[in-house]
């Protein structure tokens, strides 16, 4: 029986790659832009406030910092205009993270109305910690669905903006330098996906960007920014790596955990549209769980509480001793996981659309890996001193960055060996 087609070009990653235009010069350049823009916004009020010039607030330096203020902003709505009018080409992904700017900007506005500027507000501290995370995963989970060089394209800014963490207290010299080298690397890299277009070439060049400038940063706060460990006795190489490795696991994973999720997905759409795809979101809706588990736990311990501390807990939960709420939660997280990947995989076995057992293994030890590298990042952050152990953080996050590299790359090649898949 013949059913009537429900592809389009962008379900197949090899159809979608063929499908598209060669892309031009300028295409590339405005995807390379906002990277610029970007760069220059965070390093020239590093600059002006080292060599004192904002202070004095002269003549030409009060022109210079407007004009590109006011060019700054104005970038964004022209730049999303143009997006539009071009029906969201690959360049606009890289302005995505640059339009929802404006959101985090409001927030810090109303956080400093409500609290003034030398105090830290709970509920603020909560969104940012809690809530906003949860909700970019969903933005770039859903940018990776509209294409993958799309979703590395969108996660390359939050990744590089990241490491910021390391370099609160570093003088405004080694930081504007540090920082400006990383938005321009980060520009020519943008620059070299748009015209490529190759998922491998995107994957190593972002990874390969987040090990020297994640590098630098760490650098930076351990020698000149205080952030030095209590357990270390000086600034060394070794403290350096030491806390630099759980930070690159988990920032990688901001990049490559919306890619497992369209891999996830496209499984899913194998098992089609009824029976697939519901399984596929009790899957990732798992992942999401134990994502949230993993904030909840991380602000409870920044806090100096427990995850019993953020909501009213019932007699029979407090009772659980040793084992703490975010454990349990976790369990359940990683059920509902392991619950929709089996249906994944059963409603694709029945449509006989396996991809191959390799890639199914892969996928399956490779997603849960995305908020374990939450856990070891507070490690290398002090919140969490339980996982401050090296087997984990120096052996199994970098392994897990190239087990979900390699994932990624073979459920890739499987999806563009198969017909294309219902949308």
């Amino acid at each position: 029986m013949n059913t009537p087609s429900l592809t389009t070009p962008e379900n197949s990653p090899a159809d979608r790659l063929r499908g598209n235009p060669p892309s031009i010069w300028s295409d590339a350049l405005l995807a390379a832009l906002p990277y610029a823009l970007i760069g220059l916004a965070q390093c020239v009020p590093l600059v002006l406030s080292a060599t004192g010039l904002s202070e004095s607030a002269s003549p030409p330096v009060s022109i210079i910092s407007g004009v590109f203020l006011a060019l700054f902003i104005l970038s964004m709505p022209v730049s999303f205009l143009l997006a539009r009018a071009q029906n969201w080409p690959l360049w606009s992904a890289s302005w995505v993270p640059l339009w929802a700017l404006g959101v985090i900007l409001f927030e810090e506005w109303a956080r400093g109305w409500l609290t003034g500027k030398n105090t830290w507000f709970p509920l603020m501290d909560f969104l940012m910690v809690v809530v906003f995370p949860p909700i970019i995963a969903y933005g770039l989970v859903r940018m990776a669905r509209a294409g993958r060089l799309k979703g590395i394209l969108a996660a390359l800014p939050i990744m590089l903006a990241a490491w910021v963490i390391t370099n609160e207290f570093v003088p405004d010299i080694p930081e504007g330098i540090v920082s400006l080298g990383s938005w321009v690397m980060a520009g020519v890299i943008a620059l070299f996906i748009v015209r490529s277009r190759r998922l491998g070439l995107a994957l190593f060049s972002v990874i390969g960007l987040m090990l020297v400038s994640g590098w630098a940063h760490t650098w930076n706060g351990i020698y000149l920014g205080g952030m030095l460990p209590f357990s270390e006795p000086a600034p060394t190489p070794a403290a350096v790596f030491r806390a630099f490795v759980p930070l690159f696991s988990f920032i990688c994973a901001i990049g490559l955990g919306p890619q497992l999720a369209q891999a996830l997905r496209e499984l899913g759409l194998r098992g089609g549209l009824y029976e697939g795809l519901p399984a596929y979101r009790l899957s990732l809706g798992g992942i999401f769980l134990l994502i949230l588990t993993a904030l909840f736990h991380i602000h409870a311990q920044v806090n100096g509480g427990s995850v019993h501390t953020l909501w009213p807990t019932p007699d029979p939960v407090a009772r659980l001793g040793a084992y703490p709420a975010a454990l349990w939660l976790s369990i359940i997280g990683l059920g509902f996981y392991i619950a929709g990947f089996i249906l994944v995989f059963r409603a694709a076995r029945r449509a006989s659309r396996l991809p191959g057992r390799l890639p199914l293994v892969l996928l399956l030890f490779s997603l849960p890996g995305v908020p374990f590298t939450l856990f070891l990042a507070s490690s290398s952050l002090g919140a969490n001193q339980a996982l401050n152990s090296p087997i984990l953080g120096y052996i199994l996050g970098p392994g897990w960055v190239a087990l979900a590299v390699s994932t990624i790359l073979l459920c890739e090649r499987s999806a563009s060996q198969t017909s294309p898949l219902p949308h």
